[in-house]
């Protein structure tokens, strides 16, 4: 079986283990800079991966790892949610009064863990440097003062190629 073979069946294996993730975070949702919880689970999940990992902008959180020579890549998931109250009566909904992952913020930081998860098991398979970026807000009014010119998460080269691209 080829590397993309072992990813893709990775990734079905995975899925089922994404889900936990996701369902959490969107039912443990916190505003711009208020996402403590979101941050220590994220913090908790990357060193269990065996990542080392840098705090950025008070509740960001960067893991660089490098497995040798290649290309840079850096995927984001911004981690704040929305001031909107949740009523779907899902058992997944947001147990946080006024707060809510509406814009599917949660999904995509279920989507990096995955990518983390996935790059852990097959570092053997391929080199070069996958930035995972775990962003608090950057934008005001959550976010006065940007974390981004401090360049605490330039712990590495810059990326070859950026997802999303802003």
């Amino acid at each position: 079986m080829g590397v993309a073979q072992e990813i893709i069946a990775s990734i079905m294996v995975q899925l089922p283990w994404n889900a936990e993730p996701y369902k959490h975070f969107h039912r443990q949702p916190g505003l711009g800079l208020e996402e403590h919880g979101t941050s220590a689970r994220i913090v908790s999940e990357l060193c269990a991966l065996g990542y080392k990992i840098h705090k950025i902008g008070g509740t960001g959180v960067v893991s660089v790892p490098a497995i040798g020579a290649g290309p840079v890549v850096r995927a984001r998931a911004d981690i704040d949610a929305l001031p909107v109250t949740e009523n779907t009566g899902l058992d997944n909904a947001s147990s946080v009064q006024g707060v809510m992952h509406a814009c599917g913020r949660d999904t995509y930081i279920a989507t990096l863990f995955g990518a983390a998860k996935i790059l852990a098991e097959h570092q053997e398979s391929g080199s070069g440097t996958h930035i995972a970026l775990f962003g608090p807000p950057r934008k005001p009014p959550q976010a006065p003062r940007p974390w981004w010119p401090t360049g605490r998460w330039r712990r590495s080269r810059s990326p070859t190629w950026r997802w999303p691209s802003t």
